[in-house]
């Protein structure tokens, strides 16, 4: 036999036809039905060369002779077992053949390996398609064929493709086989399609994002800015700071006012858990006074400023100067003590005391002196707090 793509030449009476390329029938590890497929589809290729070249025509040994040169070594051999003696023509020959290739078909056997076909894992659409039409050839079917391709073929569809089952089981009786494989594929493109677009606006949104580095900076205890410590270009490095006329740092990061570091302990309650212990005691500095005028139910008063203590303390006697009842003031079992340990008797716990148009705001440590709150305590004691 020539191989692929060197021509051989059969004479004729008109001249030099060449040969087709290799057309030998492969039958090796084919079952009975799948040989017999291929013989049917070699045939019909044998049958069209011949008209095409119009070899059709040339005597009939010579027709036989083009034929078992075409089938190749493995036929041949398969020929030679027919024991066919005196003269031969093609069709003898061909009928030989096809009754050598045709099984003794099992309509049973062929129907349920067509029934029971599924998409394997990483099939196409188009492998799994045109294998059941392939299959359902065997089967006998008919006038049924066409549509049990398709019932197979929407039925057999992977987990992977159940989208596109829901969809076909919808349009399943308004179209025909080859309408509902076009239709499979369209929806599958389209989900790729989708698939991508979400992924193209996902790496999209991601280079939007902050850069990382955004995260790892930190207030610069000089400057205020937040820098990548540490912050080797600082304007703060040769800057004066006005509050404490020291320099290395702007105003707004001065420590100097932070007197003394108080714990601050917050009161979620309007009343202290009883047993409560609080210290009570006076920070001196030697800068100006730490005391301010502030206006209590309408009448001003005079008040320490950042005492340092854990409670704040109003005496009772301006507690009356200044119009408020002992009907506000609760029982309390809170003990208050002195820097020297001595206790200090309290009248009570008040509540919802206002200082001018603003709450009157009593924290550990006060920076603001007027600041919105929805409520507080105020420690009212016997012993009056000395105003510097």
């Amino acid at each position: 036999m020539p191989q692929t793509g060197v021509k051989a030449e059969a004479g004729t009476g008109q001249g030099h036809v060449p040969l087709p390329a290799s057309m030998s029938l492969k039958l090796k590890g084919q079952t009975g039905a799948q040989q017999y497929e291929a013989w049917k589809i070699f045939k019909f290729q044998f049958e069209n060369y011949l008209l095409a070249t119009k070899q059709d025509e040339l005597p009939e040994e010579r027709k036989c002779a083009i034929l078992l040169h075409l089938l190749g070594v493995e036929v041949v051999q398969i020929y030679q077992s027919f024991n066919v003696t005196g003269n031969r023509t093609l069709e003898g020959v061909m009928q030989l053949f096809e009754r050598y290739f045709s099984p003794q078909k099992n309509i049973s056997l062929e129907r349920n390996v067509f029934l029971s076909r599924r998409q394997r894992p990483g099939e196409t659409l188009e492998a799994f398609f045109t294998d059941l039409k392939l299959l359902s050839s065997t089967c006998e079917l008919s006038t049924l064929r066409d549509s049990l391709v398709k019932d197979i073929f929407i039925l057999g569809l992977s987990e992977d493709n159940t989208y596109i089952r829901e969809r076909l089981l919808e349009e399943g009786d308004k179209k025909t086989l080859n309408e509902i494989f076009d239709l499979a594929r369209t929806i599958e493109m389209s989900k790729d399609k989708t698939k991508m677009d979400k992924m193209v606006f996902g790496v999209n949104k991601q280079q939007r994002k902050k850069p990382t580095s955004e995260k790892s900076k930190s207030q610069c205890n000089r400057c205020g800015y937040r820098v990548e410590l540490p912050h080797v270009n600082c304007p703060a490095v040769k800057a004066s700071c006005y509050k404490c006329t020291g320099k290395g740092h702007f105003s707004t990061m001065c420590r100097r006012k932070l007197v003394k570091k108080v714990s601050k302990k917050e009161v979620d309650q309007e009343e202290a858990a009883e047993g409560q212990e609080f210290f009570i005691g006076s920070v001196h500095a030697n800068q100006s006074s730490w005391t301010a005028m502030a206006e209590v139910n309408k009448k001003l008063i005079n008040v320490c400023l950042d005492t340092g203590a854990e409670a704040n303390l109003l005496s009772h006697e301006e507690f009356r100067s200044i119009g408020l009842s002992d009907k506000i003031i609760k029982p309390t079992n809170c003990r208050l003590s002195s820097y020297g340990g001595t206790c200090i008797p309290t009248k009570g716990n008040g509540s919802r005391v206002y200082v001018g148009q603003k709450h009157f705001c009593i924290t550990n440590h006060i920076s603001r002196w007027f600041q919105e709150m929805n409520q507080f305590h105020v420690r009212v004691a016997e012993t009056q707090v000395k105003s510097k």
